[in-house]
């Protein structure tokens, strides 16, 4: 409970509709028996007028939190959709019961009226629903295209200040909205956390995702290790109160770190064993182009048999996550795949699917987590954009 007040306000709104929302349907819900029609007589009328109310408050929640329906095509999507359908229907048999029943106040022309109504709302239903089921998934990282916000900042402090490879190394965080100069102390959770740091080598050799711990008036602190000496980018991802899914970038330096340090990516296969255990065969699309929305499919097949494996677990609330990074390490995005699962005992595969854009052309690192028996392991590919 305590977390809901490190939301945003406007998070904090949706969830306030949602509940005044709950508390009306609840209401309507208990007074729907003949014994309470006939007890509260013209006040049951009035009580249930609130659903025009709780309505609103529906939809405005809907648009204030948003919706992981990423591919409406999925299972929980079209589950949801078919409920909404079945409630509609009902709801229009019922009124029609009531309207052609009602011999003495109505006349043939209102009741004509009553079923070409009923006929266009089904209509329109089955239109808006077969179209949705029929379009493309929605790019969950639209809100990339238009960049990060340059109002907010991270400093940070490490301990010890010089840095060594293979020694534990303290990091405290701050986040600062330039606006006003002050840290900020309220973020929105993203995929489980309050704050992701992914870790890159300038090489492109290594890669590290941990998760800072908030320790209090918004500072963040995490321990961790560099395995060679080098120079390595620090992705922060957070999501202040006013701007979803914020990336600020911070670039340290082991000692004795080399000078000339270049990734120098090139074409390679599509199909890598990793961890030993698990061949992953990475389907980009034919042609990658600038701008262009793209899809990567990754197949998860045992290394041995050849068998697909079919259990991958949620990792951060996804059954993946991939991290797209340029040769020179200044373009990045973190990206979640289209299939969400529903529960934390659900699980996914053989194939899970990305959706992202590249910004300019180039070679870029495709760096993606799965999780297998409590283990998650790492994959990478190198992809070509022109």
């Amino acid at each position: 409970v305590s977390s809901i007040f490190f939301l945003s306000g406007r998070h904090q709104l949706a969830l306030i509709l949602s509940l005044s929302a709950y508390t009306i349907l609840s209401l309507m819900a208990a007074t729907s028996f003949n014994f309470m029609v006939k007890k509260l007589g013209s006040k049951w009328k009035f009580l249930h007028r609130f659903l025009y109310l709780a309505a609103t408050f529906v939809l405005f929640h809907a648009f204030l939190i948003g919706s992981h329906f990423t591919n409406p095509k999925n299972t929980l999507p079209k589950l949801v959709m078919a409920l909404a359908g079945l409630y509609i229907l009902l709801e229009i048999g019922a009124t029609l019961k009531r309207a052609l029943a009602n011999k003495d106040t109505l006349k043939k022309w209102q009741k004509f009226a009553y079923v070409i109504g009923a006929f266009v709302i089904i209509i329109s239903t089955v239109f808006f629903s077969n179209k949705a089921f029929n379009q493309k998934p929605f790019d969950p990282h639209a809100r990339h295209r238009q960049g990060y916000s340059q109002n907010y900042s991270v400093n940070y402090n490490s301990n010890p200040q010089v840095i060594k490879p293979n020694q534990d190394t303290e990091f405290t965080f701050d986040v600062v909205d330039k606006r006003t100069n002050k840290n900020v102390t309220r973020f929105n959770i993203v995929q489980e956390k309050l704050m992701h740091v992914v870790i890159l080598s300038k090489d492109l050799s290594y890669y590290d995702h941990i998760h800072p711990d908030l320790i209090g008036e918004g500072k963040f602190k995490v321990t961790t290790k560099f395995p060679k000496e080098g120079t390595y980018n620090l992705y922060v991802e957070y999501s202040p109160p006013d701007f979803s899914e914020n990336i600020s970038i911070i670039q340290i330096k082991t000692e004795n770190a080399p000078q000339d340090e270049i990734a120098r990516l090139q074409s390679e296969p599509f199909t890598k064993v990793f961890n030993q255990d698990y061949k992953i065969t990475l389907t980009p699309q034919e042609d990658l182009k600038v701008t262009e929305s793209t899809d990567f499919t990754y197949k998860v097949e045992d290394s041995i048999t050849g068998l697909p494996v079919t259990v991958l677990e949620p990792y951060l609330g996804a059954y993946g996550h991939l991290s797209v990074v340029s040769e020179d390490g200044q373009t990045y995005s973190h990206v979640h795949p289209l299939d969400i699962p529903s529960s934390p005992e659900e699980r996914g595969g053989p194939t899970v699917s990305f959706n992202t854009f590249f910004q300019k052309p180039g070679f870029y690192k495709l760096f993606a987590q799965f999780k297998i028996n409590e283990e998650v392991f790492v994959t990478d590919f190198t992809v070509t954009v022109r």
